[in-house]
């Protein structure tokens, strides 16, 4: 089963983002060999019935030094298989690079599904979709277009050749799904940007999507859903800071499901018809 159809069959378009911040943890977890690894599994536990995805950001665990790596390759292996998980990397580089770095988070990882930055072009790309996995399920990556930080637009909506760039590369991405992809890329489009969002959902309505930007952001998520519930291809909407931790700094695995259930029923999927 691909990724697209595992998402088109949760209930929810609602990613949790594992973000962790040691300095944050709940009090009790210093007690563990890897506090971070205790915390996200039961995370994990708490909340995997209520989300679509997982998307650890890979910059939280190298900055845990040497022992982040197997911090992850944990975490990952919590999840099991029960959702998809997305290693947010925005990677991309040389082919030979571009291969070391899908050795990683595809062959040794196992994820299901990569971030990568499309500013290299395509053979900077195609590597991540050749590295096979060890449980031999597809590959799938979300390309950068549109995101959702204060100064994006800066390089993003530039004018070129009478189209904002982002343009260029929802094209881009769209041809190389019917090509060398064959259906296996997607793209990440930020929720801060919802003119431009239901831009990208009416002229790209199959892209699957990839959408940060709400909770602490202050992207609209009710808005987004109801843009997102209009095209056919698969959505996700990532929350992290506004899920682990909240306005009042519970990180407990208890407060986490109890912000994850208002989140996973705000990113409730349309019902098929």
């Amino acid at each position: 089963m691909t990724i697209q159809q595992r998402l088109k069959s949760s209930q929810t378009h609602f990613c949790l983002g594992l973000d962790p911040s040691p300095e944050l943890l709940p009090r009790g977890y210093g007690q563990h060999s890897d506090p971070v690894l205790a915390w996200n599994r039961e995370l994990v536990e708490a909340t995997v019935d209520l989300v679509a995805a997982y998307k650890p950001n890979l910059a939280f665990y190298e900055a845990l030094g040497l022992d982040g790596l197997h911090t992850l390759a944990g975490t990952v292996s919590a999840i099991a298989g029960r959702v998809p998980v997305i290693a947010d990397a925005k990677r991309a580089d040389i082919g030979n690079t571009s291969r070391q770095y899908a050795r990683l988070i595809f062959g040794t990882l196992d994820c299901d599904a990569v971030t990568l930055a499309p500013y290299m072009g395509e053979d900077s790309l195609q590597p991540f979709l050749e590295v096979p996995r060890p449980s031999g399920l597809p590959v799938f990556a979300y390309v950068l277009a549109l995101t959702s930080n204060p100064g994006a637009l800066r390089f993003q909506s530039l004018e070129c050749e009478g189209r904002p760039l982002y343009h260029h590369v929802l094209e881009a991405v769209d041809g190389w799904n019917h090509g060398w992809a064959a259906g296996r890329l997607g793209v990440v489009a930020g929720a801060t940007r919802e003119e431009q969002l239901l831009e990208i959902r009416r002229l790209w309505p199959r892209l699957d999507l990839l959408v940060p930007g709400v909770g602490a952001q202050g992207g609209d998520a009710a808005a987004v859903c109801r843009i997102l519930n209009e095209g056919t291809g698969s959505a996700l909407v990532n929350v992290s800071r506004a899920v682990l931790y909240g306005e009042d700094g519970d990180a407990s695995p208890q407060a986490v499901r109890q912000r994850a259930q208002v989140w996973s029923n705000l990113l409730a999927r349309k019902p098929a018809e």
